[in-house]
This record gives C-alpha cells, structure tokens and sequence, in this order.
C-alpha cells in the first residue's frame, strides 16, 4: 500500500492534531466540554426564561385580580345605583297610574254634572225669566182706591165697580 504524500508542517491545510493524537483526544474532550457547557447554558437560559415568564404571568395575573376587584366594586356601585333608578321608575309608574285613574274616576263624575248643570242653567233662566214677567205683570195697571173699607166689594168686585 503506498503511503501518502507527505506535507509540509506549516501547510495550513493539514491538521495539527494528526501528528499528536493527546492532542486530538483533548480537542475531542473540549469539544464535548463546550458542547456540554452550551447546553447547561441554554438550559440554564431556559429555565431562567421560564422563570421570569413565571413570575411576569404571576405579576399580570395578581394585576388582573386587582383590576377585576376593583371593576366589580365599580360595576356593582353602578348595578346598584341603576336598580335605585329603577325601583324610582316603577315608583313613579304606579303614582302615574294610580293619578291617571283618579282622573278618569273625576272626569267620569264630572260629565253627568255638566249635563246636570247645563239643565239648572236652563230652568234658572227660564224661572228668572218668568219671575220678571210675573213682577212686570203685578206691576201694570194697578189702580189704587182710597177710602174704601175692607171687603165692601163682596164675592164679585168687578161687578161691584162696574156699579161702582
């Protein structure tokens, strides 16, 4: 078997650690080293990732505890003061209707007054009307005769001045 070709010890291209195999084995062993070392590296980065990201979620979820306790007193105060308007509003409902009822109950009542009251109107005038006539009447022509005594006319006192 032919041997190859020998290269020169400063060749860049050739492998230092061909000539010393200690040295091989040790590259080998710091390779390993610093692959293990990036991977205690990377974990450690991990976990610590994790962590933070832990204690970022623990910090959020104790920020969105606080903001929900404080929504919830502020939503409760407004649910409160809401129902207040409420019941206020059925309140006045029932004063509404119970006024509208009252109402209807007067108006009601009050149209056989009217009418009533429009037939008073009517006999009043009527009744004042005759009473001015019946006073007009006693007061026309009526003659006064003096010294006369008392019942001197009889039963029949037209007949008793047509003689007269």
């Amino acid at each position: 078997m032919p041997k190859p070709p020998k290269t020169p010890r400063n060749d860049p291209s050739r492998d230092s650690t061909e000539d010393f195999p200690e040295l091989s084995r040790e590259a080998g062993l710091a390779a390993n080293t610093t692959e293990l070392a990036n991977e205690i590296l990377l974990q450690h980065i991990s976990e610590t990732i994790a962590a933070e990201a832990r204690r970022s979620q623990t910090a959020m979820d104790q920020s969105i505890a606080k903001l929900e306790l404080s929504l919830d007193g502020k939503i409760n105060n407004v649910i409160k003061r809401i129902d207040e308007v409420a019941a206020s509003c059925d309140a006045i409902g029932v004063r509404q209707a119970e006024a509208e009822s009252r109402i209807s109950a007067l108006e009601d009542d009050v149209t056989p007054l009217q009418a009533r009251m429009n037939e008073l109107i009517k006999s009043n005038s009527e009744l004042a009307s005759q009473v001015l006539d019946l006073q007009a009447r006693s007061r026309r022509d009526n003659l006064r005769i003096l010294n006369l005594r008392e019942a001197v006319e009889g039963s029949n006192p037209v007949l008793f001045f047509e003689k007269f």
